[in-house]
């Protein structure tokens, strides 16, 4: 029974419990609820004493029950000669005649009444209600046996009659006539030094750094219903700034719509509203390829802020395992890079994931420049073709493809031998359609050279002709170089029909894209200024050109070589005269 005192009969029990409670307002004998309630444990731990016999119990069949004076008798004998009770040194009189107050059953309740018995021990909850302190103090106060205490099991409780005897003796009266004491003045705080390196404690809502036991650092945010987002960082300075955009973007909504949307639907959005607006249908239609056969089905169900390099990793090399181009792969996570770029600014996430890994390795192309004797060779084989004019604009001015075909003739001054790049012709939803040059430099004046003026001369009668055999099924649209019926041509057909010419003029097989190539080539070993051929090419800086065209490098040190020792030589001459 857990005590050493005589246990009593049955009878004696049910004795004792019929001369203490009434039959028709509240039972003798007692289950776990009852017992669970008035010992203030749990119901589980309650059923076990009660199995265990650590109570009192009598067995009814199948059913334990405990009855209800003999409970209070077994609480006090407990109390009193058991070793597990503390009861704190301050408390006057006899400890067995207060704890004998405190385990007298409770009066009766009123019969209809639904208020049950108050319960005979306190936990820490009670206490701290009855105290008017917050229940970690009444714990604290219980745990110290600064409180007169039971302990039942692991369980501290604090016995009621007990705990009003103990706030009696608590209470402090001034004697009659004694004068008040002086009201102390509250000091301001002293400040608490802060340790080297620390910072002070942040309010509520402003996230947290700490250092882990690897060294980084960690910057952790509240989040509505109760989740936490959690940031890495190698460095302090790094964590920082990490939990400050994290901070706006939770006080923005941003960071909820990137909690919210997945990669797949950050990409939709970027393509409807960042890409389509700004820049060139074919632009546009290379991106949108890329997002919609690659990036999505193999990235698009990943949450947005979750997207790590090891993804992006793993979606390259299973690329490269699939047979794809390495151009290609570095080509799709170029677009996954400036999808995420934007991301990033918009405070959607901390970083870019594709920036932080290496597309695959790409082999230069190594330019195949026509040399000059190519060059006689190919503009003499393509004498009388129907698109010579074509051919020698490219070889010539270096124009682009699309450039070339987007040529119209109120872009064209046949007195003057001028040329204006306004337009090139791409393919557009299926549609050949003239649209704006690739870069504002695209956009250029140029002066056409005297061979490829008569050219545009010869070809302008020949389409007048075919314009004419043709009535009206010719198509109007003041392009320079057409079909037949005045159609626009399609850049593999020119580029189809270019490889076959070189085939019949028994040259290498090259690029169209070569022919522009050739002509910057051209131009550099003859001494024409880069800058210059900057302008012509239209490259946005004289950086591109240099590194594009590097490969003439050598050749053109070795011209000015031979300049400066012919310079000297007749520097050398004269003076010897």
């Amino acid at each position: 029974m857990g005590t050493d005192r005589p246990l009593m009969t049955a009878n004696e029990l049910l004795a004792s419990g019929a001369a203490r409670n009434e039959i028709a307002v509240r039972p003798w004998l007692l289950d776990s609820r009852e017992v669970s309630r008035l010992l203030g444990i749990g119901r589980t731990k309650a059923y076990q004493m009660m199995r265990r016999t650590e109570v009192p119990v009598v067995h009814v069949g199948r059913s334990v029950r405990v009855p209800r004076a003999a409970l209070s008798s077994w609480v006090t004998a407990k109390l009193v000669t058991g070793p597990e009770y503390e009861v704190h040194e301050r408390l006057t009189g006899s400890a067995s005649r207060v704890f004998d107050m405190a385990y007298e059953v409770q009066p009766i309740t009123p019969a209809g009444s639904d208020k049950d018995d108050a319960p005979w021990l306190l936990d820490s909850r009670n206490v701290s209600q009855l105290l008017g302190i917050g229940r970690t103090k009444a714990f604290q106060m219980m745990l110290r046996a600064e409180l007169p205490v039971l302990r039942i099991g692991r369980c501290v409780r604090v016995p009621r009659s007990a705990l009003l005897v103990w706030i009696s003796n608590q209470v402090a009266v001034r004697p009659e006539g004694e004068p008040l004491p002086p009201l102390q003045r509250k000091r301001p705080p002293t400040p608490t030094p802060r340790k080297a390196g620390g910072s002070p404690k942040r309010a509520n809502g402003e996230g947290s750094l700490s250092r882990r036991s690897n060294g980084t650092w960690a910057a952790a945010i509240s989040l509505p219903r109760g989740r936490r987002e959690t940031f890495y960082a190698k460095t302090r300075d790094e964590a920082r700034r990490k939990l400050v955009r994290a901070v706006r973007a939770r006080d923005t909504g941003m960071l909820a719509a990137s909690q919210r949307s997945t990669v797949g639907d950050f990409l939709d959005y970027w393509l409807a509203e960042v890409v389509r607006p700004n820049v060139r249908p074919w632009t546009y239609a290379g991106y949108e390829v890329h997002v919609r056969l690659h990036l999505k089905p193999a990235l698009g169900h990943l949450r947005l802020d979750k997207l790590t390099p090891i993804h992006v990793q793993q979606f390259v090399n299973q690329k490269l395992a699939d047979g794809m181009k390495p151009r290609s792969v570095r080509y799709i996570r170029g677009t996954l890079r400036t999808a995420l770029s934007k991301a990033v600014k918009w405070d959607l996430i901390s970083r870019n994931a594709a920036a932080l890994v290496r597309g695959p390795r790409v082999e230069r192309y190594d330019i195949r420049p026509l040399t000059p004797d190519e060059a006689r060779v190919f503009l003499g084989a393509m004498k009388g073709d129907r698109l010579e004019a074509l051919y020698s604009i490219a070889l010539t001015m270096g124009l682009r493809q699309g450039e070339v075909l987007g040529l119209r003739w109120q872009d064209i001054d046949l007195e003057t031998a001028d040329l204006r790049v306004n337009k090139q012709l791409q393919r557009v939803d299926g549609k050949l359609q003239l649209v704006a040059p690739k870069t504002s430099r695209s956009r250029r004046m140029l002066a056409v050279p005297a061979s490829t003026m008569r050219s545009l001369r010869e070809h302008r009668d020949r389409q007048l002709q075919e314009k004419a055999e043709a009535g009206k099924r010719w198509v109007e649209t003041g392009l320079v170089f057409t079909n037949a019926q005045g159609n626009p041509i399609d850049a593999s057909l020119v580029s189809k029909q270019f490889h076959q010419h070189l085939e019949r003029a028994g040259l290498p097989q090259r690029r169209f894209h070569d022919l522009r190539h050739s002509c910057a080539t051209l131009m550099l070993v003859q001494g024409v200024a880069p800058r210059v051929v900057m302008e012509v090419l239209g490259h946005s800086q004289i950086a591109m050109t240099m590194n594009t065209y590097s490969h003439v490098i050598p050749e053109l040190q070795w011209q000015a070589a031979r300049r400066m020792d012919a310079l000297l030589r007749e520097v050398d001459q004269s003076s010897l005269d």
